[in-house]
């Protein structure tokens, strides 16, 4: 292990807010942020399908991909943005929890455009074609996604990125969540930008619900660290032994010591465990420590009863991806694949089986002709 900490050296001596802030912006490119980005990045410059979900557990990193994700569309459209300044290079906002159970299409409309720029938000009517005057009654949730249709046809983002997507199915008892789907497809389709939805494993409902979507669709999974995948528990390892290198105090914390209780109280996701570290590191500094232990970790762990939780959430949506002997099975039964096996194994059977002859009566085969060689 090295002999020094990797954090500026300058950083100790500087106040307090500022070493809190340092460690809760770092992050680490570890393998399955990397893989998750690769494929989302892939999926937006390929468009090829309009609707991309992203979906893994709570705490993954969800949110970090979503930022750099962005990060890097902006950087790209440099040379864009000189050519045609009015152009967006990538529209990202969050879909925000619901109040009263009911997701607020409304209030997402209105902060789409205004993450576009949209002028005049508040002025927006549709017209009647045929007369060219505001529509009668006309229903304002409808004028304003026609107005982000319109905003994002103009101007053309690489992509529509919403994060914390699951919000996006809840709704009222009297609504159906495929008119939710369909607004997302009406959304991606009229504009034609691809629309990226990331989200716990709630989001699979919306490609479950629709065969339509599922071959429009692109699935990315955000998985967490497995403990009985031997290169996910190194991966994970380093990814410790790196957040311990970083945290600005006098002195290495040893958490590489203590990789099992860090994965157990993570269940081996790199979100929640830089949020464990980073409040363990925020409330040392407060205090005004110059050093962390390992007790100081243990404080503020969280308790088995909500990583066992956790847990069995990310259990749960992961057998919901699972493919396995059982799910073949019943595709197989529903595409009546199962009877053609079965009548090809008959046919196999009875080509193995041998022939009854009559004695004394030959097989029937080609007789050699022509002189002895």
């Amino acid at each position: 292990m090295p002999d020094k900490s990797y954090f500026p050296e300058n950083l100790l001596s500087m106040p307090i807010q500022s070493r809190i802030e340092y460690f809760e912006k770092y992050t680490v490119a570890h393998p399955l942020l990397v893989s998750a980005y690769t494929q989302l990045y892939d999926a937006i410059q390929n468009q090829k399908r309009p609707i991309i979900l992203v979906y893994g557990p709570t705490g993954v990193g969800k949110s970090t991909l979503f930022t750099r994700i962005l990060k890097k569309l902006i950087e790209e459209a440099g040379p864009k943005l000189e050519e045609d300044p009015g152009i967006v290079p990538v529209v990202g906002q969050e879909a925000i929890a619901p109040d009263n159970g009911k997701f607020d299409w409304k209030d997402f409309y209105l902060r789409s455009l205004e993450a576009l720029y949209e002028p005049l938000i508040d002025k927006k009517v549709n017209l009647d074609k045929r007369i060219g005057h505001p529509v009668v009654k006309d229903n304002q949730n409808r004028t304003l996604r026609k107005a982000l249709e319109n905003a994002l046809r103009y101007r053309n983002p690489g992509a529509f990125i919403v994060d914390e997507a699951q919000h996006l199915i809840k709704m009222s008892s009297g609504r159906k969540l495929s008119d939710q789907l369909d607004i997302i497809k009406s959304l991606a389709s009229h504009s034609k930008v691809p629309h990226v939805l990331i989200g716990t494993y709630e989001i699979l409902h919306f490609r479950n619900l629709s065969a339509q979507l599922t071959r429009r669709g692109n699935d990315i999974h955000f998985s967490r660290y497995k403990a009985d995948n031997p290169s996910h528990i190194e991966s994970f390892a380093k990814v410790l032994y790196t957040f311990q290198y970083h945290m600005p105090f006098e002195g290495t914390p040893t958490l590489y010591d203590h990789l099992e209780f860090f994965y157990e109280r993570s269940i081996g996701c790199i979100g929640i465990l830089k949020d464990w570290l980073s409040l363990a590191v925020r409330t040392k500094l407060a205090d005004h420590k110059n050093r962390i232990t390992m007790d100081d970790f243990v404080r503020v762990a969280y308790s088995i009863e909500q990583c066992i939780k956790m847990a069995r959430e990310a259990a749960e949506g992961e057998a919901q991806i699972e493919e396995n002997e059982e799910k073949r099975k019943e595709l197989h039964r529903i595409l009546g694949l199962d009877q053609l096996t079965s009548g090809y194994e008959d046919n196999q059977i009875d080509n193995t089986k041998p022939k009854n002859h009559r004695v004394g009566q030959r097989s029937a085969k080609r007789d050699r002709v022509g002189g002895i060689e």
